[in-house]
C-alpha cells in the first residue's frame, strides 16, 4: 500500500498540512499595543533565527531562501513567510522545497530563540544530521521522508513534553525503540516511526501512551511478540505494525479496541486465530490487514458487521472454510484479498453473488485457494469500478459467463490454472482498459476471437496450456503495448505472422513453443531488440536461421529445438544464458 502503501502510517497520510514541504508555525502570545520595544525585539529575534536556519541549508535548488530571504524586505514578506496580525493567533509560516540540508549538532541553534515555536514540519527535504535539542515546547514535529539517521535514543526529545504528534517515518533511524519515550512524551497522540531500520522488540512501556491515537512502526526489522500492553491504549484508532518480523500470537484484547479504524499486522510471522466477534467489537474498522502471516481458522462470520470496512487483506495465511456469504453487507468495500489460503471447497462461491451489492468494489482476488464449482454467472454483476479480478489457481469449471463486458474498468483479469472450458467470448474485446489477461492452464478451445485484438492496452497475454487452434491473425499487430505473449502448448498452426515480430513493446518474453507452426522465420526478427526470452521449440518450423536474429542483443534465453532449422546460431548470441537448438 507504497507507494499508493496501505500499511503505512506516514505524515503524508495523517499530517493536516500534507502539501507543505516545509513549514514552521510559531504561535506568538498576544502583545499589548504599548509594548513596542518588545515587539521589535521579537521581530528581530525571529529574523535572525530564520537567517540562521537559511545558512544551515546546503542545497536550495529553487533559490527560495538564497535569493529572497535578505534584508531588502521585512522577513514577514519573504516568500513562504506570513506573520499574524495583532490581537489574533499570530503565526509564522515557512515553506520551501529545500532539497537537502544539515542540522549541525555541535553548534548552538538560533532556531531555539523562536520561543513560541509550536509546530515544525520539514517533510521531504533530504535533511540529515541530528535533531537539535533547542526545539522544546513543540506540539507537532514532522521530519518524515528525510535522511536522518542514528539511534533514536540520541534524538533529543526530552524537552518536548508538550508533543502531541511525532513523525520520524521514512528516514534511516537504527537501533532499538527507546522505552523511555512513553515516560517523556506523556501527551503524545500520534507516533509514526515506520520505514526506518529499527530493530529489537516493541517496548511494553509503549502501553503507557495513555493518549495515543495512532502508532506506526511498519517496515522496520522489529521482532518478538506484540506486547499485550499496547492494547491498553484504548484511544487507538490506527495501529500499523506491518512488514516486520513479529512472532507469537496477538492477545484477544487487540480485537476489542472499539475506536480502531486501521488495523495492520500484515507481513509478519504471527500465529493464532482471528476472534469470531471481531466485527462486533471493532465496529469502526475501515482497513483490516492481516495478510502474510500464519493465522489459521476461519474468517469470522461477524466481519461484515463492521459496516465501515473498505479494505480486507487476509492473503497468505492458512484460513480454511467458507467466506461469509453476507459479505455484501459491506456497502463501502473497495479491496478484498483472499489469495493463497486454504479457503473453500465444493459450492462455496455464494459470497461472489453477495459482492454484487458492493457497488464500489475495485479489487477482488481468491487466487490460490480450494474453491470448486462452476464459475458464477453473477461475476458479470460485480461493480463496474472493478479493476482487478483474480480467480486463478482454484478448481473452477464452466465457461466464461456472458456479461463480463459489464466490468468496463478491468485492468487485470486472471482465470488461469482452473478447469474452465469453451471458447473465449467475443465480448471480451469490449474490455478496453484491460492490460493483463491470464487464461492459461484451462481447457479452452476454438479460435482466438478477432475482437481480442482490439485490446490495445494489453500488456500481458497468457493463453498457454489450452486447446486453442487455427492461425494467429495479422490483427495481433494491434497489440502495440504487449510486453509478454505466451501461446505455448496449444494447436495453433500456419505461419507465425510477421506482425508478431513487429510488436514494438515485446521485451519480456515470447513463447510460441509446442504448437503446429510451419514455415520459416522472417528476417525481420531483428526488430525484437529488447526481447529477453524467446521459445519457439517443438513446432514444424523450417528454413535457415535468420542471421538477423543476431541483432536481438537483449536475448537471455533462446529455445529453438525440435524444428527443421538449418544453419548456425549467429556468433553474437553465443553468450546466451540458455541456448537450446
Amino acid at each position: 500500500m507504497d507507494d499508493h502503501d496501505k500499511t503505512s502510517l506516514s505524515s503524508a497520510t495523517l499530517c493536516t498540512l500534507p502539501y507543505l514541504l516545509f513549514c514552521l508555525i510559531c504561535s506568538v502570545t498576544l502583545i499589548p499595543t504599548a509594548s513596542i520595544s518588545a515587539t521589535l525585539y521579537s521581530n528581530e529575534t525571529d529574523r535572525i533565527s530564520l537567517l540562521d536556519f537559511k545558512h544551515r541549508i546546503s542545497y536550495d535548488p529553487h533559490g527560495v531562501l538564497l535569493n529572497s530571504w535578505n534584508d531588502s524586505v521585512h522577513h514577514c514578506d519573504w516568500p513562504g513567510v506570513s506573520c499574524g496580525r495583532l490581537h489574533r493567533r499570530d503565526e509564522l509560516w515557512l515553506w520551501s522545497f529545500l532539497g537537502r540540508g544539515w542540522w549541525e549538532p555541535y553548534r548552538s541553534h538560533r532556531i531555539g530563540n523562536l520561543t513560541f515555536l509550536r509546530n515544525v514540519d520539514l517533510y521531504g527535504n533530504g535533511l540529515h544530521g541530528q535533531i537539535p535539542g533547542e526545539i522544546g515546547g513543540l506540539k507537532y514535529l514532522g521530519l518524515s521522508t528525510n535522511s536522518f539517521s542514528g539511534e533514536l535514543v540520541a534524538v533529543n526529545l526530552s524537552s518536548c513534553v508538550q508533543l502531541r504528534e511525532l513523525y520520524l517515518d521514512r528516514n534511516g533511524f537504527q537501533g532499538k525503540l527507546p522505552a523511555g519515550l512513553a515516560a517523556t512524551l506523556r501527551k503524545l497522540q500520534i507516533l509514526s516511526l515506520g520505514r526506518n531500520q529499527l530493530t529489537g522488540e516493541i517496548p511494553a512501556a509503549f502501553g503507557n501512551f495513555s493518549l495515543l491515537q495512532a502508532l506506526g512502526l511498519e517496515y522496520n526489522h522489529l521482532e518478538g511478540s506484540v506486547p499485550n500492553q499496547i492494547s491498553q491504549c484504548w484511544g487507538l484508532n490506527k495501529l500499523s505494525l506491518g512488514a516486520n518480523n513479529l512472532t507469537g500470537t496477538l492477545s484477544s484484547a487487540f480485537f476489542n479496541i472499539t475506536p480502531i479504524t486501521l488495523f495492520s499486522v500484515a507481513g509478519n510471522k504471527l500465529q493464532g486465530t482471528i476472534p469470531s466477534h471481531v466485527g462486533d467489537t471493532m465496529p469502526n474498522l475501515e482497513e483490516f490487514y492481516v495478510g502474510g502471516n500464519e493465522f489459521h481458522g476461519s474468517i469470522p462470520t461477524s466481519l461484515p458487521n463492521a459496516s465501515k470496512l473498505q479494505h480486507i487483506e487476509v492473503s497468505l495465511n492458512n484460513f480454511v472454510g467458507k467466506v461469509p456469504e453476507n459479505i455484501g453487507k459491506l456497502k463501502d468495500l473497495l479491496f478484498f484479498n483472499l489469495e493463497l489460503n486454504l479457503l473453500g471447497s465444493n459450492d462455496q462461491l455464494a459470497f461472489i453473488t453477495s459482492l454484487s451489492n458492493c457497488s464500489n468494489l475495485e479489487m477482488l482476488s481468491i487466487c490460490g485457494n480450494r474453491f470448486e464449482g462452476k464459475l458464477p454467472k453473477t461475476i458479470a454483476n460485480l461493480s463496474p469500478k472493478l479493476t482487478y479480478l483474480h480467480l486463478g489457481n482454484n478448481k473452477l469449471f464452466g465457461t466464461i459467463p456472458i456479461g463480463t463486458k459489464n466490468l468496463t474498468s478491468l485492468i487485470f483479469l486472471g482465470l488461469g490454472n482452473n478447469q474452465l472450458s469453451g471458447i473465449i467470448p467475443s465480448e471480451i474485446g469490449d474490455l478496453q482498459t484491460l492490460q493483463h489477461l491470464g487464461l492459461y492452464r484451462n481447457q479452452f478451445s476454438g479460435k482466438i476471437p478477432l475482437t481480442l485484438f482490439n485490446l490495445t492496452s494489453l500488456f500481458s497475454l497468457y493463453l498457454s496450456f489450452n486447446s486453442f487452434d487455427g492461425n494467429i491473425p495479422p490483427n495481433v499487430g494491434n497489440l502495440k503495448n504487449l510486453n509478454e505473449l505466451s501461446l505455448s502448448k496449444n494447436r495453433f498452426s500456419g505461419s507465425i505472422p510477421q506482425q508478431v515480430f513487429d510488436l514494438p513493446s515485446l521485451s519480456i518474453f515470447l513463447d510460441l513453443s509446442y504448437n503446429l507452426f510451419t514455415g520459416p522465420l522472417p528476417p525481420t526478427m531483428s526488430k525484437l531488440k529488447t526481447l529477453n526470452w524467446l521459445h519457439i521449440s517443438e513446432n514444424k518450423l523450417s528454413g535457415k536461421i535468420p542471421e538477423s536474429i543476431g541483432d536481438c542483443l537483449s536475448l537471455e534465453e533462446l529455445d529453438m529445438h525440435a524444428n527443421g532449422f538449418e544453419g548456425k546460431i549467429p556468433p553474437s548470441l553465443v553468450s546466451l544464458k540458455s541456448l537450446v537448438r
